[in-house]
């Protein structure tokens, strides 16, 4: 996992209104800009039921806000080629 400090390794997903708390890295795992990096592996989130594992698991720390769960399921969308405005 490359840590945020490194900027120009690092691409992102655009927010307009929003300060960026979810990075996709270059080697495709996605980091959490919570009160400290919180990796995680893209292997351990591809899927609809691990990403229901990972929003379980975040949901009971404190510092995992709406926006984050926001911007964190937009991004795994993105990735997967799936629009979640379309039910």
């Amino acid at each position: 996992m490359l840590e945020i400090e490194r900027a120009r390794d690092v691409k992102s997903v655009e927010f307009k209104k929003y300060e960026l708390l979810v990075i996709l890295c270059t080697d495709g795992d996605i980091l959490l800009n919570g009160p400290y990096p919180y990796p995680i592996a893209w292997d351990r989130i591809n899927t609809p039921q691990k990403l229901v594992h990972w929003l379980l698991h975040l949901s009971e720390k404190q510092w995992f806000s709406t926006e984050m769960l926001r911007q964190l399921i937009l991004l795994v969308c993105k990735l997967q080629g799936v629009d979640p405005h379309k039910g």
